[in-house]
């Protein structure tokens, strides 16, 4: 019966994860414009925008009709400054608004459009005519989007020639970065879209594949003896599922949620990745070294309620705070390698699984991150595959004290059934000890009575007051013992063994 249920349980995550599955790419198949008609002519690939850039600071004046008078200037203005693309601007102190503009190359599509998700812009225009309007300005001078996100700008077939502006708004920021993040394309509306889902298809699958196993690990934790590590395992799993899906480029177009969900619950994810690493590493193996591992998940707790809570009232302390944290994970990280290598030195095969895990998840998660800091982000991410390596060992961890946890059953099981079977064979021999006792009594205690009674009846002749009192005695006391020892003998019979009932045992002297 309990091999049915295990199995139910296992088909019904397996249905779950193939009706997810299939979910995923009927979304993907219904979003991709697959509804275009037959192209009958050979289209150009995509191009990448990285010449002919410029930027130019301030804000355009705008004529009485609307449009920004620096569209219509000429090219040769110098007031337009070139950089290269991919590539970043410092911004000067000061400056909040920042135009660019590029001139288009020819190409053949049937459907143009261009890939502007390397561009963090307000407005677009091509030529004077406002093409897209991303986001505005409000008073205090926060970004308040305007559209859902979609990152493809639809051109007019005539785009040939034709300049591209865009402007942007740069307070609080560094540095401009155009084409880092992503390439600045332009191609058909069916090769972009493609890319797109090239591009972030395996993050996201990765990431819904991770949230299924951490809700299935909840679901199940309440049936098992150790449930706070299935409980735990499952949170993280839910975390980082979480973390990767919300971070994909895929849910803003598939999800129609509000922005400002998907960015507080993507930041919350991230905050929670090492308060629950710490938690379930405490719950393994222990709280290290003088409680250390408790009082790092403690901090970063504390730390990501801070960060959270600056967050959504949109202080100015937000980007100290995240920095904070940066440093607070890499210390993290690095305590938690430690004390998992030196338990892993004792030879403790689940701190080995863990530390093989979380090493490949901070090699690959910090490839990643000198990528960002090189500005090459147009490359594959590949920390989601790290934190599939570090599932699947967590996963081992907890599968791996199962089966010990079953072994340890099954032996106390066969232990118990040993104990049993020798307790029924000392039952048996017990009832034949008293079958054989009952009668080795009565045979003798029989004979003497009968020989008293004869003697009463005076078969050896005439006796004396005293003799007949005495011979009575012994006739009494035989009757006496003989029913004495079959209520005996049938009160322990009944008594099992193996039942934990005591047994007094009475003799009386004869």
């Amino acid at each position: 019966m309990r091999f049915r249920v295990r199995w139910n349980r296992t088909r019904i995550a397996l249905t779950l994860g193939a009706f997810w599955l299939a979910v995923l790419f009927g979304l993907l198949l219904w979003r991709t414009p697959h509804q275009l008609p037959s192209q009958r002519f050979t289209e150009s690939p995509p191009i990448q925008l990285t010449q002919g850039w410029q930027y130019r600071w301030g804000n355009s004046p705008v004529k009485e009709n609307g449009v920004p008078v620096w569209t219509q200037e000429d090219g040769s203005n110098s007031a337009w400054q070139p950089f290269q693309v991919p590539g970043k601007i410092e911004v000067p102190k000061g400056k909040n608004i920042a135009w660019l503009r590029v001139k288009l190359p020819p190409g053949q599509w049937q459907y143009p459009s261009l890939d502007r998700r390397g561009i963090p812009y307000l407005e677009a225009y091509l030529d004077s005519q406002l093409i897209e309007k991303f986001a505005v300005v409000n008073g205090s001078n926060q970004l308040k989007l305007l559209n859902p996100y979609w990152f493809l700008i639809p051109l007019d077939a005539n785009f040939v020639g034709k300049t591209l502006y865009f402007k942007l708004h740069v307070t609080n920021q560094e540095h401009i970065r155009v084409g880092t993040y992503r390439s600045v394309s332009l191609g058909s509306q069916r090769t972009l879209m493609q890319n797109l889902v090239q591009q972030n298809i395996s993050k996201f699958v990765l990431g819904c594949f991770f949230t299924l196993i951490g809700l299935v690990a909840i679901g199940l934790s309440w049936q098992q003896k150790e449930w706070k590590s299935y409980f735990l395992f499952g949170i993280l799993a839910t975390v980082i599922g979480v973390f990767s899906i919300l971070g994909n480029e895929l849910t803003f177009l598939f999800f129609p949620l509000p922005r400002s969900l998907i960015i507080y619950t993507y930041f919350a994810s991230f905050y929670l990745v090492p308060v629950v690493i710490c938690l379930f590493f405490e719950q393994i193996f222990g709280r290290g070294y003088k409680g250390i591992v408790r009082r790092l998940w403690q901090v970063n707790l504390v730390c990501a309620m801070i960060a959270f809570t600056l967050l959504v009232i949109q202080l100015e302390y937000v980007k100290p705070i995240n920095t904070f944290l940066q440093f607070s994970l890499l210390a993290t990280i690095i305590i938690i390698l430690i004390v998992a290598l030196k338990f892993s030195v004792r030879g403790n095969v689940e701190a080995k699984l863990f530390t093989a895990g979380f090493i490949i998840f901070c090699l690959l998660g910090i490839h990643d991150l000198l990528v960002g800091i090189k500005d090459l982000y147009n490359q594959q991410e590949l920390y989601p595959w790290g934190m599939l390596v570090f599932i699947l060992c967590l996963g081992l961890i907890l599968e791996r004290r199962f089966m010990e946890a079953r072994v340890r059953l099954q032996a106390y099981s066969q232990e118990l059934e040993s104990k049993n079977a020798t307790l029924e064979r000392m039952d048996k021999l017990k009832d034949e000890f008293l079958a054989n006792t009952s009668h080795e009594l009565r045979t003798p205690l029989n004979g003497m009575i009968g020989i008293a009674e004869s003697m009463i009846d005076g078969a050896t002749g005439s006796l004396t007051e005293e003799q007949r009192t005495n011979l009575s005695m012994v006739v009494s006391s035989g009757n006496y013992q003989t029913v004495g020892g079959i209520t005996w003998g049938s009160d322990l019979g009944g008594v099992n063994i193996g039942g934990g009932f005591p047994i007094y045992i009475y003799f009386t002297a004869i």
